[in-house]
């Protein structure tokens, strides 16, 4: 569910043109294996790129792109600070969990895992999709 209040006086980032009614409260997150998280929302995504830096540490980069330039504005900086900031704390939740799931991924019994079909189809489908995307040449 995506209904972020960045704002006291009801002030809102334009939306991206062209979307139904279900983006009014829905969002979408994808992973694009190995190292790209994405997230698409109605009035902004979010890009994060996972660099690794070293075997034990990992630098997040995330950029946030918005649905018109005129979101890129000084008139707007304070809502896209306060976007920037719950991100932040919501990405921030993640921490601990990655690092434990890193830490079982690290032990010696761990055979490497497989993606299930089952468990994961919109990922498999969606790695699926970019893939023929990429053989294609387009």
């Amino acid at each position: 569910v995506y209904a972020p209040s960045l704002d006291a006086g009801g002030r809102r980032f334009e939306t991206i043109a062209g979307l139904s009614q279900a983006w009014d409260t829905q969002a979408e997150y994808v992973a694009l294996y190995p190292n790209t998280l994405l997230g698409v929302h109605k009035d902004h995504v979010f890009a994060i790129s996972l660099q690794p830096d070293g075997p034990a540490r990992t630098r997040e980069r995330v950029a946030l792109y918005y649905a018109s330039a005129a979101m890129t504005g000084d008139d707007w900086s304070d809502l896209r600070r306060r976007n920037a900031a719950m991100w932040r704390a919501v990405f921030a939740e993640d921490v601990g969990v990655v690092e434990g799931m890193q830490r079982g991924r690290s032990a010696p019994a761990f055979d490497g895992g497989a993606l299930s079909p089952v468990m994961d189809r919109p990922t498999r489908v969606f790695h699926e999709w970019v893939a023929a995307r990429y053989a294609a040449g387009s």
